[in-house]
């Protein structure tokens, strides 16, 4: 993991938006608010011929710490806001990656089979009539999951 001490004195960033400007710029970087550079599924930011992913960065500035893992509560890689980071597990993360997991069609009974995996442990929710409900039951699930698993980690 990158050393992020430091940074806070060439970025500004505003959690509001979840954009950065460079402070004391010498012309050579943009001048104004920017939300980074789109790589896969993340947003990077170089300074000093270093890349660093913009959300750590965000995280970094507001709280003075950077945890191991950092998650998108929106699921979107690109919203930096800092109202959508937090601090994360691999569970937790692996578990607020999709809206699609957890659901599939049980061929054997011709219904929609919700599930939820957590540190290994599989719970069935049910089989449903239509793949909408069993989503419903999914999300559900998943939202209580990672609200139990918040106030444990608080």
């Amino acid at each position: 993991m990158k050393d992020l001490t430091g940074l806070e004195t060439f970025l500004e960033y505003n959690p509001d938006n979840g954009l950065f400007k460079w402070i004391n710029n010498k012309g050579k970087q943009n001048k104004d608010w920017f939300a980074g550079t789109q790589k896969k599924n993340a947003l990077h930011i170089q300074h000093k011929k270093s890349k660093y992913l913009a959300h750590r960065i965000a995280f970094y500035l507001m709280t003075g710490s950077c945890p191991a893992l950092i998650d998108h509560i929106n699921q979107n890689p690109f919203d930096n806001r800092f109202v959508n980071l937090r601090p994360a597990s691999r569970s937790l993360n692996a578990l607020n990656s999709s809206k699609r997991k957890g659901v599939d069609f049980h061929k054997h009974t011709g219904k929609w089979r919700a599930r939820i995996r957590y540190r290994n442990l599989r719970t069935e929710l049910g089989q449903y009539a239509t793949e909408q409900e069993a989503v419903e039951v999914y999300l559900k699930a998943k939202e209580e999951l990672i609200n139990n698993i918040l106030k444990e980690t608080a």
